[in-house]
Order: structure tokens, then sequence, then C-alpha cells
């Protein structure tokens, strides 16, 4: 699942997304839109990766995390300026 708002979706974010059939949700002009998203994801149960809009993430580590057992966890970023990746700085 990536949400995103309009001119926000990075090009790298949208080509990941693609090449791992990704859901993308439209969240603009709506201040509740992503807590509702959120809200309806975990009430239906099902399991969900939640990518935001500028991340790429790294290849490992989304492997780890689709093989993690644990019912809820997440993968803590690094930032620089123009491009975030899960736990590296883009280059």
């Amino acid at each position: 699942m990536i949400p995103y708002v309009a001119a926000g979706l990075a090009d790298e974010t949208r080509r990941w997304g693609e090449e791992q059939h990704a859901e993308f949700v439209d969240v603009s002009g709506d201040d509740e839109a992503y807590f509702r998203l959120v809200s309806r994801l975990w009430t239906e149960g099902d399991e969900f990766f939640m990518v935001e809009q500028d991340i790429v993430p790294d290849p490992q580590q989304f492997l780890d995390m689709v093989a993690c057992p644990k019912e809820c966890a997440r993968v803590y970023t690094r930032s620089t300026p123009t491009r975030r990746r899960f736990g590296r700085s883009a280059s």
C-alpha cells in the first residue's frame, strides 16, 4: 500500500510500487484520508505493508519484513534532504 498526495509520489517509489504490484491510494485534499486508510486496513485484519510516497525500500529489509512472524512491525529510516530509503541514506 502506497498512500500519496498529488505531486508527492517520488518516481522511484512509483516504479518500485508498480514492480511489486502495490496498491496506490491518493490521500490528497482530505486531512483524515490517511487515518481512515490505516483504520480500514487494520480493521480488515489482513496483512499489509505501508510504504510512504518518498521511500524506496531496501530489497533485503523488504524481504525481512515479509518473513517477519510478528503481528506488527516497522522499519526505521534515516533521511537525506532529497530521498529516504529503508535503513540507509540514499546517495
